[in-house]
Parts: C-alpha cells; sequence; structure tokens
C-alpha cells in the first residue's frame, strides 16, 4: 500500500498516528525491481513529477515504510537499491 499526500496526525480518540487526507493505493512489483524503477512507478502511481533525477533527490526522503507492529512515528527511509531489497527480503521471511 502506497499513501501520499495528507499528512500523519494522531487520532483524537486514541492518540496513535494515522495518515490522514490524501491518498492510499496499491502497488505489486517484481522482487528484482530496482530502486529508481519502483520511484517511477510511484510517481507515476500518483500523477506527480518524478524527483529522482531532481536536485533535492538526495535531500528528501522519497520512500519510507512502516513495520508491521511499529507507529508511524517509526518510518524507515528507503534510498538505494539495498535499503529497497533489505525490506522486500524481511517481507518475503515474515509471510511465508
Amino acid at each position: 500500500m502506497c499513501s501520499y499526500g495528507g499528512c500523519i496526525q494522531p487520532r483524537p480518540y486514541d492518540n496513535h498516528l494515522t495518515h490522514v487526507a490524501g491518498d492510499t493505493k496499491i502497488l505489486s512489483v517484481d522482487r528484482h525491481v530496482k530502486f529508481p524503477t519502483l520511484l517511477a512507478k510511484l510517481s507515476a502511481l500518483a500523477n506527480a513529477p518524478s524527483l529522482l533525477n531532481s536536485p533535492l533527490a538526495n535531500a528528501l526522503s522519497l520512500l519510507k515504510y512502516q513495520l508491521p507492529g511499529e507507529d508511524l512515528d517509526a518510518l524507515i527511509s528507503v534510498t538505494s537499491n539495498d535499503d529497497l531489497h533489505h525490506i522486500i527480503d524481511y517481507v518475503r521471511t515474515i509471510i511465508t
């Protein structure tokens, strides 16, 4: 699942963080996908320009993920092929 736009805020009734406004979509990719390809697919999914070749690309955290059981205040940045394949391998181990 990919959530974008909007912001992360505490829910008023239990103070747990949640993604508010924006959109959430599902994207399926091959486990051998390269980081630039994934960013291009995410940009297309969100109908947004690619930041990959932007001067801001190195300064921005373009992609983050949430580990199972963790709150949204513990998001982990993905900035390279190694980071991407680490989470793909991790997910494969918990679902098999």
